[in-house]
């Protein structure tokens, strides 16, 4: 009897465990997601701080080394006060406040959902994968990773908790320490070195101290983007691609190498490598039409504008407000000679998004353009507005793309 009481009460738990473990649908986190889209786009990190479990990421780093009580308590008073975490978020939207940000989709429901969030702006093209859980108090935040570093936030805190600490070591309980974080602390000042040998452009001494660091910490995340970052700056081929492999074999499924070998293949022209580098994101990501953006760029910078064309065509069609795919075409049909087709794309643009684009095509530039039929029959109804005040919310460059200027041609 008494075991069959047991066997009942155990079933019972399972279930209620099931059930707990995630109980909320996949409408109501992509919406959960959405509302997070809407409120950053805004340049409102509110809707992001009330739902971050920020207490739940000090309480763990506190934990994770016994140290002076006051260093602690300091700690904890201001840290909240200090970093206004929702608006770190934001700040993926470009020093400028320009950028877009997009929900892609949900990924791994229903055991560790994340949403995929992709960042444009003058800075360049990011994602974000912010870790959600259904709570008592409905869905939560509990933490946050950004592709471009492959770094969570709560480690990197945990880092920053600790970096004060590294000349009060005999101070410290490291007896819960992770490996890698005692190893961080013991060598903070190789680490400074190598830092500072970075910013002093000095890769390949930085490369060989790195290499006399304790294993566990040559292996640990942070100093792994480091390593790759070190090597790409250094310009050595045979040192980047033993890093990229070192990085792959210890995470292997990680994202964020992906994107940065795709950075790499752009920074480098490389076209053997560009195609492929992107196929590969866009796989990994399950697909995002700004890739297809950055396709158009690389195209035409081949001298294949039709192929260029095509590209920003079909992203409108999948992604009607996508504002950066209106722009680039503008610009890429005029340069092209096709006036009337550009012409048609500012109308909707106008709509869409506010402004008359021709505000932000360059005056010195396309005197044929000027005085073409199609855009003297838009200038009629839609002339100049000089002052520029209707400057575009969201879009990743200043204006429309102009094929002629370098530097936003490779802005990527």
């Amino acid at each position: 009897m008494y075991k069959s009481i047991w066997l009942f009460c155990s079933c019972c738990l399972l279930f209620i465990a099931i059930g707990c473990k995630n109980n909320a649908s996949q409408s109501k986190y992509e919406d959960f997601a959405k509302e997070i889209e809407s409120h950053i786009q805004k340049g409102d990190p509110s809707f992001f701080n009330d739902h971050f479990e920020f207490d739940a990421i000090i309480d763990d780093i506190v934990a994770s080394v016994g140290t002076p009580e006051d260093h602690e308590k300091s700690f904890r008073n201001n840290i909240k006060q200090e970093l206004n975490v929702g608006a770190t978020f934001m700040s993926m939207m470009g020093k400028d406040g320009l950028g877009s940000i997009k929900f892609l989709r949900l990924r791994n429901f229903p055991d560790k959902p994340t949403a995929l969030f992709r960042f444009a702006s003058s800075e360049g093209l990011n994602y974000m994968e912010a870790y959600l859980k259904n709570t008592r108090d409905g869905i939560k935040i509990s933490d946050f990773y950004v592709y471009q570093g492959g770094l969570s936030f709560a480690p990197t805190l945990r880092r920053l908790y600790y970096t004060p600490l590294v000349d009060s070591i005999q101070l410290l309980d490291l007896s819960k320490t992770p490996a890698a974080d005692k190893a961080y602390i013991g060598n903070f000042a190789t680490i400074d070195s190598i830092t500072a040998m970075a910013q002093a452009q000095q890769f390949e001494e930085a490369l060989a101290l790195y290499k006399k660091m304790p294993n566990v910490l040559q292996e640990d995340k942070m100093l792994q983007v480091m390593k790759i970052n070190l090597a790409a700056a250094s310009k050595d081929e045979s040192a980047y691609q033993q890093a990229v492999d070192g990085y792959q074999k210890i995470y292997p499924d990680d994202p964020a190498l992906v994107y940065m070998q795709m950075q790499h293949a752009l920074a480098k022209r490389d076209t053997n490598a560009i195609f492929p580098a992107i196929e590969k994101m866009d796989k990994t990501l399950g697909g995002d039409n700004y890739l297809k953006v950055i396709l158009s760029d690389v195209y035409y910078e081949f001298k294949q504008p039709e192929k260029a064309a095509t590209l920003l065509r079909e992203v409108i069609k999948q992604e009607p407000n996508l504002q950066d795919a209106y722009l680039r075409i503008s610009g890429l049909l005029i340069d092209m000679g096709k006036y009337d087709e550009a012409v048609d794309y500012f109308a909707p643009i106008k709509e869409k998004f506010g402004y008359n684009p021709a505000n932000f095509l360059p005056t010195n530039e396309y005197q044929e353009f000027w005085a073409s039929e199609a855009y003297k029959k838009w200038e009629q109804e839609n002339p100049l507005d000089t002052t520029y005040s209707n400057m575009p919310l969201d879009t990743e460059v200043e204006g429309l793309y102009d094929p002629h200027n370098e530097e936003q041609k490779h802005d990527h």
